[in-house]
């Protein structure tokens, strides 16, 4: 998918603010839904996925880290 290419390409920018937005705009929203999560993982990059990680963990969404967990392996 074209716009997660281009999310993924901000995910890896030097400007810690342009990363913060990936995480709490892009990421958070994501893992709002948990089908939209599911459908979505498959298509992130590398660090896209580490910060929908992160976001995960520091919001105490369990049931989306099991969810990670499932679709990881």
């Amino acid at each position: 998918m074209i716009i997660l290419g281009f999310i993924e390409q901000m995910a890896l920018s030097n400007d810690v603010d342009v990363r913060n937005v990936v995480s709490v705009s892009v990421m958070a929203r994501l893992g709002d839904d948990t089908t939209v999560l599911t459908n979505d993982l498959k298509y992130l990059g590398e660090q896209t996925n580490v910060l929908s990680k992160e976001i995960e963990a520091s919001y105490g969404r369990s049931c989306n880290l099991k969810i990670r967990e499932t679709i990881a392996q």
